[in-house]
Protein backbone atom coordinates (compact mmCIF):
# COMPACT_ATOMS: atom_id res chain seq x y z
CA UNK A 1 0.00 0.00 0.00
CA UNK A 2 0.93 3.59 -0.78
CA UNK A 3 0.91 6.09 2.15
CA UNK A 4 -0.15 9.33 0.60
CA UNK A 5 1.62 11.84 3.32
CA UNK A 6 3.86 11.06 5.99
CA UNK A 7 1.77 13.08 8.27
CA UNK A 8 3.41 12.07 11.47
CA UNK A 9 6.52 13.51 10.27
CA UNK A 10 8.16 15.08 13.19
CA UNK A 11 6.47 13.33 15.93
CA UNK A 12 7.27 10.14 18.64
CA UNK A 13 4.96 8.27 19.81
CA UNK A 14 6.12 5.88 23.27
CA UNK A 15 4.66 2.26 22.85
CA UNK A 16 4.56 1.15 26.16
CA UNK A 17 4.89 -2.53 26.42
CA UNK A 18 2.20 -4.64 28.27
CA UNK A 19 4.50 -7.12 30.07
CA UNK A 20 4.62 -7.39 33.91
CA UNK A 21 8.65 -7.64 33.24
CA UNK A 22 10.63 -8.84 30.17
CA UNK A 23 12.47 -11.46 32.65
CA UNK A 24 8.73 -12.62 33.14
CA UNK A 25 7.12 -12.79 29.63
CA UNK A 26 10.72 -13.11 27.73
CA UNK A 27 13.31 -15.44 29.80
CA UNK A 28 10.74 -18.35 29.17
CA UNK A 29 11.28 -17.80 25.43
CA UNK A 30 15.21 -17.53 25.60
CA UNK A 31 15.31 -13.91 24.61
CA UNK A 32 17.66 -11.82 26.85
CA UNK A 33 18.21 -7.64 26.72
CA UNK A 34 21.23 -8.22 24.58
CA UNK A 35 19.01 -10.30 21.66
CA UNK A 36 15.69 -8.15 22.18
CA UNK A 37 17.71 -5.62 19.64
CA UNK A 38 17.05 -8.30 16.58
CA UNK A 39 13.76 -9.79 17.98
CA UNK A 40 10.75 -9.23 15.92
CA UNK A 41 8.21 -12.08 17.18
CA UNK A 42 5.61 -9.31 18.87
CA UNK A 43 3.43 -6.84 17.64
CA UNK A 44 5.52 -3.86 19.08
CA UNK A 45 7.70 -4.06 15.89
CA UNK A 46 4.42 -4.80 13.38
CA UNK A 47 3.51 -1.29 14.37
CA UNK A 48 6.73 -0.04 14.97
CA UNK A 49 7.11 -0.50 11.10
CA UNK A 50 3.70 0.56 10.19
CA UNK A 51 4.21 3.72 12.18
CA UNK A 52 7.72 4.72 10.68
CA UNK A 53 6.51 4.31 7.46
CA UNK A 54 4.19 7.24 8.27
CA UNK A 55 6.44 9.31 9.44
CA UNK A 56 6.67 8.40 13.26
CA UNK A 57 9.91 8.38 14.95
CA UNK A 58 8.88 5.06 17.30
CA UNK A 59 10.17 4.84 21.14
CA UNK A 60 9.43 1.77 23.01
CA UNK A 61 9.15 1.38 27.18
CA UNK A 62 9.91 -2.08 28.40
CA UNK A 63 10.57 -2.92 32.06
CA UNK A 64 13.68 -5.19 33.92
CA UNK A 65 13.45 -6.44 36.99
CA UNK A 66 17.65 -6.90 36.43
CA UNK A 67 18.86 -3.54 35.74
CA UNK A 68 19.15 -0.65 38.52
CA UNK A 69 18.80 2.62 36.47
CA UNK A 70 17.27 3.30 32.63
CA UNK A 71 18.86 1.87 30.42
CA UNK A 72 18.64 3.10 26.69
CA UNK A 73 19.41 0.69 23.54
CA UNK A 74 17.76 0.54 19.74
CA UNK A 75 16.14 -2.13 17.88
CA UNK A 76 17.15 -3.07 14.61
CA UNK A 77 14.13 -1.13 13.35
CA UNK A 78 15.77 2.21 14.32
CA UNK A 79 13.00 2.28 17.27
CA UNK A 80 14.93 3.81 20.75
CA UNK A 81 14.46 1.43 23.40
CA UNK A 82 13.75 2.70 27.22
CA UNK A 83 14.58 0.10 29.77
CA UNK A 84 12.92 1.08 32.86
CA UNK A 85 14.08 -0.86 36.26
CA UNK A 86 11.31 -2.42 38.32
CA UNK A 87 12.53 -4.59 41.13
CA UNK A 88 9.63 -6.86 43.19
CA UNK A 89 8.03 -6.25 46.13
CA UNK A 90 9.22 -9.05 47.99
CA UNK A 91 6.33 -9.35 50.51
CA UNK A 92 4.04 -10.55 47.89
CA UNK A 93 6.33 -12.48 46.21
CA UNK A 94 6.14 -14.96 49.10
CA UNK A 95 2.33 -15.68 48.63
CA UNK A 96 2.03 -19.41 47.72
CA UNK A 97 -1.05 -18.33 45.57
CA UNK A 98 -0.83 -15.71 43.12
CA UNK A 99 2.04 -14.62 44.90
CA UNK A 100 4.54 -14.76 41.92
CA UNK A 101 1.29 -12.57 39.47
CA UNK A 102 0.88 -10.00 42.22
CA UNK A 103 4.41 -9.33 42.42
CA UNK A 104 5.22 -8.99 38.80
CA UNK A 105 2.28 -6.41 38.54
CA UNK A 106 3.10 -4.61 41.79
CA UNK A 107 6.56 -3.49 40.81
CA UNK A 108 8.86 -0.50 41.53
CA UNK A 109 9.03 0.79 37.97
CA UNK A 110 6.48 3.71 38.63
CA UNK A 111 9.52 5.78 40.02
CA UNK A 112 11.27 6.28 37.12
CA UNK A 113 9.14 5.65 34.29
CA UNK A 114 8.54 9.58 33.98
CA UNK A 115 12.09 10.22 33.95
CA UNK A 116 12.44 7.79 31.04
CA UNK A 117 9.66 9.40 29.56
CA UNK A 118 10.40 12.75 29.65
CA UNK A 119 14.29 11.23 28.06
CA UNK A 120 12.61 9.66 25.12
CA UNK A 121 11.17 13.58 24.12
CA UNK A 122 7.81 11.59 23.06
CA UNK A 123 4.89 13.89 21.71
CA UNK A 124 2.60 11.00 22.98
CA UNK A 125 1.63 7.63 24.78
CA UNK A 126 0.26 4.48 23.63
CA UNK A 127 -0.29 2.25 25.90
CA UNK A 128 -0.73 -1.42 25.53
CA UNK A 129 -2.47 -3.45 28.38
CA UNK A 130 -3.87 -6.74 28.91
CA UNK A 131 -4.54 -7.54 32.21
CA UNK A 132 -1.88 -5.72 34.16
CA UNK A 133 -4.04 -1.94 34.53
CA UNK A 134 -0.77 0.27 33.86
CA UNK A 135 -2.34 2.33 32.36
CA UNK A 136 -3.98 3.07 35.56
CA UNK A 137 -0.92 4.10 36.78
CA UNK A 138 0.61 6.24 34.21
CA UNK A 139 -3.01 8.23 34.40
CA UNK A 140 -2.08 9.07 37.76
CA UNK A 141 1.50 10.29 37.36
CA UNK A 142 0.81 13.37 35.99
CA UNK A 143 2.68 13.13 32.93
CA UNK A 144 2.02 15.86 30.86
CA UNK A 145 1.28 13.94 27.21
CA UNK A 146 -1.51 12.51 25.94
CA UNK A 147 -2.07 8.84 26.19
CA UNK A 148 -3.97 6.29 24.23
CA UNK A 149 -4.78 3.26 25.99
CA UNK A 150 -5.32 -0.08 23.89
CA UNK A 151 -6.92 -2.73 25.14
CA UNK A 152 -6.34 -6.46 23.89
CA UNK A 153 -8.69 -8.68 25.32
CA UNK A 154 -8.65 -8.58 29.37
CA UNK A 155 -12.23 -8.63 30.92
CA UNK A 156 -13.08 -4.99 32.80
CA UNK A 157 -15.60 -6.25 35.65
CA UNK A 158 -18.36 -3.71 37.03
CA UNK A 159 -15.47 -3.24 40.85
CA UNK A 160 -12.93 -1.11 38.35
CA UNK A 161 -15.21 1.25 37.78
CA UNK A 162 -13.85 4.02 40.28
CA UNK A 163 -10.30 3.14 38.84
CA UNK A 164 -11.02 2.94 35.38
CA UNK A 165 -13.22 6.12 35.18
CA UNK A 166 -10.24 7.74 36.49
CA UNK A 167 -8.33 6.68 34.04
CA UNK A 168 -11.37 7.13 30.97
CA UNK A 169 -10.99 10.82 32.43
CA UNK A 170 -7.06 11.17 32.31
CA UNK A 171 -6.44 9.60 28.46
CA UNK A 172 -7.33 11.11 25.36
CA UNK A 173 -8.33 7.76 23.55
CA UNK A 174 -8.86 4.09 24.00
CA UNK A 175 -8.45 1.41 21.32
CA UNK A 176 -10.27 -1.89 21.61
CA UNK A 177 -9.62 -5.32 19.02
CA UNK A 178 -12.94 -6.28 18.11
CA UNK A 179 -16.90 -5.39 17.58
CA UNK A 180 -17.24 -7.80 21.05
CA UNK A 181 -14.69 -5.95 23.21
CA UNK A 182 -16.60 -2.16 22.26
CA UNK A 183 -19.71 -3.12 22.52
CA UNK A 184 -18.52 -4.96 26.38
CA UNK A 185 -16.78 -2.10 27.20
CA UNK A 186 -19.02 1.17 25.99
CA UNK A 187 -21.92 -1.37 27.98
CA UNK A 188 -19.76 -0.91 31.17
CA UNK A 189 -18.44 2.94 30.35
CA UNK A 190 -21.27 4.17 28.31
CA UNK A 191 -20.37 7.99 29.25
CA UNK A 192 -16.82 7.49 27.90
CA UNK A 193 -18.28 6.20 24.66
CA UNK A 194 -16.63 8.71 22.33
CA UNK A 195 -13.10 7.92 23.83
CA UNK A 196 -13.42 4.57 22.42
CA UNK A 197 -12.67 2.92 19.23
CA UNK A 198 -12.05 -0.44 17.16
CA UNK A 199 -8.80 -1.10 15.54
CA UNK A 200 -7.82 -4.33 15.12
CA UNK A 201 -4.08 -6.16 14.90
CA UNK A 202 -2.31 -6.20 11.60
CA UNK A 203 -0.17 -7.99 9.74
CA UNK A 204 2.95 -7.31 7.66
CA UNK A 205 1.89 -8.44 4.16
CA UNK A 206 4.63 -8.04 3.33
CA UNK A 207 6.32 -10.45 5.76
CA UNK A 208 3.31 -13.11 5.79
CA UNK A 209 1.48 -12.43 2.66
CA UNK A 210 0.25 -15.24 0.51
CA UNK A 211 3.02 -17.06 -1.33
CA UNK A 212 2.49 -19.81 -3.63
CA UNK A 213 1.89 -22.87 -2.13
CA UNK A 214 4.81 -25.62 -2.06
CA UNK A 215 4.01 -28.93 -4.39
CA UNK A 216 7.21 -30.91 -2.61
CA UNK A 217 4.65 -32.34 0.36
CA UNK A 218 4.73 -36.29 1.90
CA UNK A 219 2.08 -38.42 1.62
CA UNK A 220 0.50 -37.26 5.18
CA UNK A 221 -0.96 -33.31 5.21
CA UNK A 222 0.76 -30.75 7.15
CA UNK A 223 -1.01 -29.09 10.39
CA UNK A 224 0.94 -25.39 11.56
CA UNK A 225 0.34 -24.28 15.49
CA UNK A 226 1.94 -20.99 16.40
CA UNK A 227 2.67 -19.91 19.90
CA UNK A 228 3.94 -19.46 23.26
CA UNK A 229 3.81 -22.98 24.92
CA UNK A 230 2.28 -22.66 27.45
CA UNK A 231 -0.86 -24.39 28.71
CA UNK A 232 -3.28 -21.25 27.24
CA UNK A 233 -2.33 -21.86 23.88
CA UNK A 234 -4.17 -25.21 24.19
CA UNK A 235 -1.51 -27.53 22.48
CA UNK A 236 -2.09 -30.35 24.58
CA UNK A 237 -5.35 -30.56 23.02
CA UNK A 238 -4.17 -30.44 19.31
CA UNK A 239 -1.12 -33.03 20.10
CA UNK A 240 -3.85 -36.00 21.71
CA UNK A 241 -6.00 -34.99 18.52
CA UNK A 242 -3.05 -36.26 16.49
CA UNK A 243 -4.40 -39.61 17.57
CA UNK A 244 -7.22 -39.38 15.72
CA UNK A 245 -5.53 -37.30 12.63
CA UNK A 246 -3.07 -38.49 9.37
CA UNK A 247 -1.36 -35.62 9.40
CA UNK A 248 1.97 -33.83 10.21
CA UNK A 249 2.54 -30.94 12.46
CA UNK A 250 4.70 -28.50 12.89
CA UNK A 251 5.20 -26.33 15.88
CA UNK A 252 6.68 -23.02 16.02
CA UNK A 253 6.92 -21.55 19.19
CA UNK A 254 8.80 -22.13 22.88
CA UNK A 255 7.90 -21.20 26.27
CA UNK A 256 7.43 -23.18 29.69
CA UNK A 257 5.82 -26.23 29.00
CA UNK A 258 8.12 -27.39 26.11
CA UNK A 259 9.33 -30.61 27.62
CA UNK A 260 6.08 -31.19 29.05
CA UNK A 261 4.48 -30.56 25.71
CA UNK A 262 6.96 -32.79 24.54
CA UNK A 263 7.33 -35.96 27.04
CA UNK A 264 3.27 -35.90 26.35
CA UNK A 265 3.48 -36.28 22.91
CA UNK A 266 5.22 -39.22 23.05
CA UNK A 267 2.73 -40.44 25.57
CA UNK A 268 0.44 -40.21 22.66
CA UNK A 269 2.27 -42.13 20.63
CA UNK A 270 2.56 -39.15 17.78
CA UNK A 271 6.06 -37.39 18.01
CA UNK A 272 7.85 -38.91 15.16
CA UNK A 273 4.56 -36.44 13.11
CA UNK A 274 5.35 -33.42 15.48
CA UNK A 275 8.51 -31.44 14.15
CA UNK A 276 9.35 -28.71 16.95
CA UNK A 277 10.74 -25.73 15.01
CA UNK A 278 11.11 -23.39 18.09
CA UNK A 279 11.77 -20.00 17.43
CA UNK A 280 11.24 -18.47 13.63
CA UNK A 281 12.41 -15.51 12.42
CA UNK A 282 9.01 -13.31 11.44
CA UNK A 283 10.44 -12.78 8.32
CA UNK A 284 10.46 -16.47 7.80
CA UNK A 285 7.13 -17.45 8.96
CA UNK A 286 5.47 -16.69 5.46
CA UNK A 287 7.59 -19.12 3.80
CA UNK A 288 6.58 -21.63 6.52
CA UNK A 289 3.05 -20.99 6.35
CA UNK A 290 3.71 -21.74 2.34
CA UNK A 291 4.97 -25.60 3.55
CA UNK A 292 1.88 -26.24 5.40
CA UNK A 293 -1.73 -26.88 4.68
CA UNK A 294 -3.77 -26.19 7.88
CA UNK A 295 -3.21 -23.34 10.38
CA UNK A 296 -4.45 -24.47 13.78
CA UNK A 297 -5.36 -22.31 16.80
CA UNK A 298 -6.20 -24.12 19.85
CA UNK A 299 -6.39 -21.48 22.69
CA UNK A 300 -8.19 -21.52 25.47
CA UNK A 301 -8.28 -17.22 25.88
CA UNK A 302 -6.44 -15.11 23.29
CA UNK A 303 -6.72 -11.15 23.47
CA UNK A 304 -6.82 -11.62 19.41
CA UNK A 305 -4.53 -14.20 18.10
CA UNK A 306 -1.91 -12.75 15.79
CA UNK A 307 -1.08 -15.85 14.09
CA UNK A 308 -4.71 -16.68 12.84
CA UNK A 309 -4.74 -12.84 10.67
CA UNK A 310 -1.38 -14.33 9.53
CA UNK A 311 -2.74 -17.81 8.51
CA UNK A 312 -5.59 -15.80 7.00
CA UNK A 313 -3.38 -13.41 4.76
CA UNK A 314 -1.48 -16.32 3.89
CA UNK A 315 -4.76 -17.71 2.48
CA UNK A 316 -4.52 -20.75 4.67
CA UNK A 317 -7.66 -22.76 5.87
CA UNK A 318 -7.70 -22.53 9.50
CA UNK A 319 -9.50 -24.71 12.48
CA UNK A 320 -9.56 -22.50 15.49
CA UNK A 321 -11.38 -22.46 18.84
CA UNK A 322 -14.21 -20.36 19.09
CA UNK A 323 -13.61 -18.17 21.93
CA UNK A 324 -14.65 -14.63 21.28
CA UNK A 325 -11.53 -12.85 19.74
CA UNK A 326 -11.45 -15.22 17.01
CA UNK A 327 -14.66 -15.35 15.80
CA UNK A 328 -14.73 -11.54 15.40
CA UNK A 329 -11.44 -12.10 13.90
CA UNK A 330 -13.08 -15.01 11.26
CA UNK A 331 -16.39 -13.18 10.59
CA UNK A 332 -15.42 -12.87 7.11
CA UNK A 333 -13.27 -15.84 6.60
CA UNK A 334 -15.46 -18.72 5.41
CA UNK A 335 -12.37 -20.95 5.22
CA UNK A 336 -12.16 -21.73 8.93
CA UNK A 337 -14.00 -24.64 11.15
CA UNK A 338 -14.33 -23.44 14.42
CA UNK A 339 -14.56 -25.87 17.78
CA UNK A 340 -15.05 -25.43 21.62
CA UNK A 341 -11.32 -25.02 23.36
CA UNK A 342 -9.85 -27.90 25.04
CA UNK A 343 -12.45 -30.25 22.78
CA UNK A 344 -10.03 -33.45 21.43
CA UNK A 345 -12.90 -35.04 19.62
CA UNK A 346 -14.08 -31.75 18.44
CA UNK A 347 -10.79 -30.63 17.01
CA UNK A 348 -9.78 -34.25 15.36
CA UNK A 349 -13.36 -34.34 13.78
CA UNK A 350 -12.98 -30.48 12.04
CA UNK A 351 -9.62 -31.28 11.26
CA UNK A 352 -10.43 -34.42 9.38
CA UNK A 353 -13.16 -32.73 7.49
CA UNK A 354 -11.25 -30.17 6.57
CA UNK A 355 -8.23 -32.51 5.42
CA UNK A 356 -10.74 -34.45 3.32
CA UNK A 357 -12.16 -31.06 1.86
CA UNK A 358 -8.97 -29.48 1.49
CA UNK A 359 -9.14 -28.29 -2.47
CA UNK A 360 -12.66 -26.76 -1.42
CA UNK A 361 -11.14 -25.16 1.67
CA UNK A 362 -8.27 -23.94 0.15
CA UNK A 363 -10.01 -21.99 -2.79
CA UNK A 364 -12.31 -20.03 0.11
CA UNK A 365 -9.10 -19.61 2.08
CA UNK A 366 -6.94 -18.24 -1.17
CA UNK A 367 -10.24 -15.78 -2.07
CA UNK A 368 -11.10 -14.70 1.41
CA UNK A 369 -6.82 -13.98 1.89
CA UNK A 370 -7.31 -10.78 -0.34
CA UNK A 371 -10.27 -9.71 2.43
CA UNK A 372 -7.77 -10.80 5.27
CA UNK A 373 -5.23 -8.48 4.15
CA UNK A 374 -6.69 -5.48 3.93
CA UNK A 375 -8.83 -5.97 6.68
CA UNK A 376 -5.78 -6.90 8.59
CA UNK A 377 -3.45 -5.21 6.93
CA UNK A 378 -4.02 -1.72 5.08
CA UNK A 379 -6.92 -0.29 7.22
CA UNK A 380 -5.79 -1.25 10.99
CA UNK A 381 -1.93 0.76 10.74
CA UNK A 382 -4.03 3.98 8.77
CA UNK A 383 -6.70 4.01 11.48
CA UNK A 384 -3.91 4.23 14.63
CA UNK A 385 -1.66 6.62 12.55
CA UNK A 386 -5.16 8.97 12.25
CA UNK A 387 -6.01 8.63 15.36
CA UNK A 388 -2.62 9.57 16.37
CA UNK A 389 -2.63 12.45 14.43
CA UNK A 390 -6.62 13.47 15.84
CA UNK A 391 -5.32 13.00 19.20
CA UNK A 392 -2.43 15.28 19.01
CA UNK A 393 -4.69 17.81 17.48
CA UNK A 394 -6.68 17.25 20.10
CA UNK A 395 -5.88 15.73 23.22
CA UNK A 396 -9.04 15.73 25.46
CA UNK A 397 -10.50 14.06 22.02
Amino acid sequence: MGIASKEGAGRCVGVVASTPTFEYFYGPLGVTRESYSQFEGEWIYTYTKALQARGWKVVVFQFSSEISSIVRTTHKSGADIYWVPCGHWSFFATWPIGGRFLSSWLTTWFSQFKNAVIASQCNILYVQEYWLSRVDAIAQMGIKLPIIAASHGEIVSHMAKPVKNFTFRAISAFTVLTPGEYRQLTGLYPEHKSKVSVIPNWIDVEAVGSRPRSTKRNRLRRLLFVGRLTHDKGLKTLIEAMMHVDAELWVIGTGPDDAILRKFAKTCDVSSRITWLGLVPRETVGEVMSRVDVFVSCSYWEGFALAVIEAMGNGLPIVATNIAPTVDACREYQAAILVSPGDVWGLSKALNEMLGRLDQYRHLAERDAVWARRAYGDEPPQQLHELLLKVLGNPNH
